[in-house]
């Protein structure tokens, strides 16, 4: 590992952060393990690599070399690998793809179709799939549809699932009624739930932002006999109605929550609800929409709500947001305390001490977390508290493996980056105060939210997030949605000014990273 992080120092990376250097060393950690050589961990574990590299594109192309077909330092024989290094490409370039790679992985996915046979090349397949798609998201490139629907109608469940989500990805909002009609007739030729449940989503894709336009394919979706294409209906109505407060819409979704028989029907259609308020100014009333939700008797409901909470509130520390994850973190069943611990990391993403200790009253009451080995959290935790629970969660073996996992996530969120990205999904406005001193609580009390726009790319890491509680991958697509937290100069050229000053009416403090966690050995 050392090795490793010398080499591409001594290539010139010398803004490789000691976070990255400990995001290389618990990867390399984990390739090295028996665990990760199997199944699809390790098919995870090498796309991460893309994941991490992200803002160092030169940097992440080397790394991944090794596990990318004909790349220098390729060896043959190692399938998950492959695929993993082709889906992390895709990750990689997802947001603005050179032309060499997008031609490389153009390559790739008809290479691997001119070689699919039986069962020998699923992981490749899949592999090209997502990485290919990702690297042509929203473009409605009519060759790469074509070669992902060959692999489609392969109706072998992963290579399939991933070339019907791959088609959604490329033809993002195009609403397609020609390509929307063939997914829904391949939906009677094929018996897989995985296959069933990715056209359902490829539509809800295919018909984000069209509104009332779509709701002749949603109504049609929504009475279909197959319980998965109307799960997928249902997801379409969120989508098609993406960052627009309907008051219509949210009705209907909240009347499919409380009568519909199915548990996945109520749990995407809470994370359709969640698509409408994403990102608008509505942020009071989403909470108080999610608030009737997360008190309900079903746990599918709970675990969704709880999800959701987190997406909305990313990014804003707020009080409300925290005490609702709050009332389930102890939830009776494992899968709602696991989005609980995922949401709370959401919500303290770039968040700094001082921010909530301002805001904090004195002698807060503190609840207690855990059942065999309590932990003591107040009810307005400092991120730094919460880094501290999620640590002892994820390392308490007599606890869930569920509940270990969530805590890992959450604490994967809370310091995503270095803890310099945000999901953000709305913006804190601090407005005029009247006061001649109003104080930094008064500053921080004055606040209002604002919604922010959210492109295609962030939009397609929202949705593919909110399915990885059935199978585990598709949650490293949530990078796609992470944002910066930095303010950027530029003039109108787009180049640095010359003479910038930049008047801050908080303490500098309030920007802090969070004190570094040191683990005894």
């Amino acid at each position: 590992m050392n090795e490793l992080i010398s080499y591409y120092n001594s290539e010139g990376s010398t803004d490789f952060s000691r976070f990255e250097k400990e995001g290389y060393y618990m990867i390399m950690l984990a390739l090295r393990t028996r665990d990760c050589s199997q199944i699809w961990n390790k098919y995870s574990v090498v796309a991460s690599l893309g994941i991490i590299n992200q803002t160092h594109s030169d940097i992440g192309i080397k790394v991944l070399s090794s596990n990318l077909p004909n790349q220098p330092g390729w060896k043959v024989g190692q399938p998950y690998d492959d695929a993993g290094g082709l889906y992390g490409l895709g990750l990689l370039q997802a947001d603005k793809p050179a032309d060499d790679i997008k031609k490389y992985l153009r390559e790739q996915l008809s290479a691997a179709i001119d070689t699919m046979s039986g069962n020998t090349n699923n992981e490749l397949l899949t592999g090209a799939s997502m990485g290919c798609s990702l690297a042509f998201i929203a473009t409605n490139d009519v060759d790469i549809t074509n070669l992902l629907e060959a692999i489609l109608l392969y109706d072998v469940p992963l290579p399939s699932e991933a070339a019907c989500l791959g088609m959604g990805i490329v033809n993002y909002s195009k609403f397609d009624t020609a390509l929307i009609k063939k997914l829904l007739a391949f939906s009677s030729h094929t018996q897989h739930e995985k296959i069933l449940r990715s056209i359902g989503v490829a539509i809800s894709m295919l018909v984000a932002h069209s509104n009332e336009n779509c709701l002749e394919v949603v109504n049609e979706m929504i009475s279909h006999e197959n319980e998965f294409i109307r799960m997928g209906g249902v997801l379409s109505l969120g989508t098609a109605y993406f960052q627009n407060t309907n008051n219509d819409i949210i009705a209907r979704l909240l009347k499919l929550i409380i009568g519909d028989a199915s548990d996945e029907m109520k749990h995407m259609a809470v994370m359709a609800l969640c698509f409408v308020y994403l990102g608008t100014s509505e942020f009071v009333n989403a909470l108080e929409t999610f608030k009737m939700l997360i008190d309900s008797f079903n746990y599918r409901i709970r675990y969704a709500a709880a999800s959701a909470i987190g997406l909305i509130a990313a990014g804003t520390g707020d009080r409300n947001a925290l005490e609702l994850l709050l009332l389930v973190i102890n939830d009776s069943h494992e899968l709602v305390r696991q989005a609980a611990l995922i949401s709370l990391g959401m919500i303290y993403m770039g968040i700094s001490d001082r921010m909530i200790l301002y805001q904090r009253k004195e002698n807060t009451p503190t609840i207690d977390i855990g059942d065999i080995s309590v932990t003591k959290l107040p009810i307005y935790p400092t991120p730094t508290e919460v880094r501290d629970l999620l640590v002892t969660l994820a390392c308490n073996s007599y606890d869930d493996v569920m509940v270990r996992v969530g805590a890992l996530y959450g604490l994967g969120f809370l310091t995503a980056s270095g803890s310099n990205a945000t999901l953000a999904t709305v913006r804190r406005v601090i407005e005029k105060n009247n006061e001649t001193n109003p104080g930094m609580k008064g500053l921080l009390e004055s606040q209002k939210w604002v919604g922010s726009f959210i492109s295609p790319v962030r939009a397609i890491g929202f949705i593919l997030y909110t399915q990885f509680w059935y199978w585990y991958p598709f949650i490293l697509n949530i990078t796609l949605s992470f944002v910066p937290q930095a303010l950027i100069a530029v003039t109108e050229d787009g180049m640095a000014p010359e003479d910038f000053n930049l008047r801050l009416n908080f303490f500098l403090k309030l920007f802090d990273y969070l004190i570094k966690y040191f683990v005894s050995t």
